[in-house]
């Protein structure tokens, strides 16, 4: 798929995306600090099997369990002169699980913070970036996603090097925190700057996942719209705030509160809707029977 293959797409209606990856394996018994990655190596029916779950619910495409598979994320677990199997098999699972899907190539924060902030050099940061994003596109991915950035300087460089290797349609999204209704991410970016400045740096679709349920999303991107009127779109919220049970992180969002802010979401022009954690297959079926009517 290129650019104006997607815009064209996107015209036709909303794009569904999938639900979460992490917080599904989790059931299947991953813990840390096991990166979802090293189970392509080791255990990719389970991977597989969350991927089938929501190609089999309706999502129109699903990610790539590639979010940490740069190289200096995968050196902490040992995998890090394996960047080029990981991300292949990445694509690979995600393909066979969702036949006729989109396949989006997922690609997260380095794991590291860059300088000034931190001591991760940029050039360093920008090669493990590039490294990735080369083996992704020679893997066959029908787009790209930055996704879950707190910092905007990374996004930035991250999506920087995705729109330098071509045509490929390039998605963007931070993540913020909503402490007050003041939503700003980590590292202090609001929702107007993202949108600045992920758009001049080629991102064909922006917008936010994870952090917080679809009600604050949905004040994001309205944020994100006003700044940038003619912007492509994106939302990936949670199945709301998790609670801790028995050591373990629950989402209290159904499918149902789900619908109705996925709703919302579209009615303020969102065109590519999915879940980030907490969300499952039947989160995003219901949320594709409501689109599509």
């Amino acid at each position: 798929m290129n650019r104006a293959e997607l815009r064209k797409r996107l015209a036709d209606g909303p794009l569904i995306l999938d639900g979460a990856m992490g917080t599904e394996l989790k059931k299947a018994g991953l813990r840390p600090p096991q990166l979802p990655e090293e189970w392509l190596v080791s255990r990719a029916a389970d991977i597989a099997a969350v991927s089938a779950g929501y190609a089999g619910a309706g999502s129109d495409a699903v990610y790539s369990c590639t979010f940490g598979a740069n190289r200096i994320n995968l050196a902490k677990r040992g995998l890090g002169e394996r960047v080029g199997e990981v991300n292949r098999l990445g694509v690979e699972t995600a393909r066979k699980a969702a036949p006729g899907k989109m396949v989006i190539g997922s690609v997260g924060p380095i794991g590291e913070m860059l300088e000034p902030s931190g001591e991760l050099p940029l050039e360093d940061a920008r090669s493990a970036y590039a490294e990735q994003v080369a083996a992704l596109v020679a893997s066959g991915v029908d787009a790209l996603v930055s996704e879950t950035n707190i910092d905007l300087e990374e996004a930035v460089l991250a999506v920087g090097v995705a729109r330098s290797v071509g045509d490929i349609p390039v998605l963007a999204s931070m993540t913020f925190q909503g402490a007050d209704k003041d939503y700003r991410t980590f590292m202090g970016n609001t929702p107007e700057q993202a949108a600045e400045r992920l758009l001049q740096a080629g991102a064909d679709v922006i917008g936010v996942n994870c952090g917080f349920g679809g009600a604050d999303a949905l004040a994001v991107v309205k944020r994100m719209r006003s700044a940038h009127p003619g912007a492509l779109l994106m939302a990936k919220p949670n199945a709301g705030l998790p609670v801790v049970r028995d050591g373990l992180e629950v989402y209290l969002t159904g499918p149902d509160d789900f619908v109705r802010e996925g709703l919302a979401l579209r009615d303020a022009g969102v065109l590519v809707l999915g879940g980030c954690c907490g969300t499952t297959p039947a989160h995003l079926a219901a949320l594709a029977r409501a689109i599509r009517g």
